[in-house]
């Protein structure tokens, strides 16, 4: 294995990982007609994306209360 296995990648790296992959995906399955397929792998991507996205403001809000600590 290496360092750019996707098996090693923090959770939103992984899910936009995926979201790159499943396009390029939809693209082929939509240049040859294959509209289930295409419809499935778009909705996939979109779906990865979303958590990318949940997973990238679960971590600025992470952030954010870390830092705003109120005095007694």
């Amino acid at each position: 294995m290496t360092d750019n296995d996707p098996a090693h990648r923090t959770v939103r790296e992984a899910a936009e990982y995926i979201a790159a992959l499943t396009q390029e995906l939809a693209t082929l399955a939509a240049r040859n007609k294959l509209d289930m397929l295409g419809y499935l792998l778009e909705m996939a991507c979109v779906e990865a994306r979303d958590m990318a996205n949940r997973e990238t403001e679960t971590r600025r809000a992470g952030r954010r209360g870390a830092r705003s600590v109120e005095a007694p």
